[in-house]
């Protein structure tokens, strides 16, 4: 490690400044020491990497995303990045984050109104949620009272759980979601589980509007009419679509 460091005198170091051991932080100097150091010291191939790829060569692939967010593995940078797994949206980092923001705009709403919002609007766009993984839709799920469930291994969504309200602590929000044109097509399968999550819990609204969304309103409405789809009464249900 620069400075002369390496990763056997972590615990040394951590025993030396804290006067006793700790599992976790020298787990993170070896992950710094054994990971995070080297995808640095390669930034320095942007520049090569750019140039190559103006003379036509081979760019390596790499994953796009934000340092800061704890997305170290996009690095190192310079690379041909691609986006993120859209069945991995949201996060769990993006779930934190997403219950933070709602958090603090009904704390704000609250205080400014003295009563918890009935209904919110949000727009979507899809490359703000390539960029955080999914902030947005994890405030709005976290809104509508419902959380991510999570496959260990891979990370990808399975469903949705509804968060009970005696844990959430507050009413349900009903939310209109606007998302953009890319947002449908990069992230349809976002759409489609919140509607999943609608159809089989009767306590929750969605509003969700999409510009593709008018060239086959008559299709949807028809359908909204019908008795059941797929066994399900989605007028029962509480599924509203504009």
């Amino acid at each position: 490690m620069n400075g002369g460091y390496t990763v056997n005198e972590a615990p040394f170091i951590v025993q030396k400044l804290l006067g006793k051991q700790n599992e976790e932080i020298c787990w993170v100097l070896e992950y710094t020491v054994n990971t995070l150091v080297p995808v640095l010291a390669a930034t320095k191939q942007e520049l090569d990497n750019c140039l190559n790829s103006l003379a036509g060569g081979f760019v390596p692939p790499g994953p796009s995303g934000i340092p800061t967010r704890g997305m170290a593995d996009i690095l190192p940078t310079g690379r041909n990045f691609y986006s993120v797994d859209p069945q991995a949206v949201p996060s769990r980092a993006a779930w934190q984050v997403g219950r933070s923001l709602a958090d603090a705009l009904l704390e704000r709403y609250k205080q400014e109104k003295g009563v918890y919002p009935r209904s919110i609007g949000m727009v979507v766009w899809a490359t703000s949620n390539m960029r955080t993984e999914g902030d947005d839709i994890a405030q709005a799920l976290y809104l509508m009272g419902v959380r991510p469930v999570w496959d260990e291994k891979s990370g990808r969504i399975k469903g949705l759980a509804v968060i009970p309200l005696e844990e959430l602590g507050r009413p349900r929000i009903d939310m209109t979601i606007r998302a953009s044109g890319m947002f449908r097509d990069a992230f349809l399968n976002v759409i489609h589980l919140i509607f999943s999550s609608l159809v089989n819990n009767h306590t929750l609204v969605l509003y969700f509007w999409t510009p593709a969304l008018l060239h086959s309103v008559s299709f949807l409405s028809s359908s909204l009419h019908q008795p059941t789809v797929a066994g399900k009464d989605l007028q029962m249900q509480g599924l509203a679509l504009l």
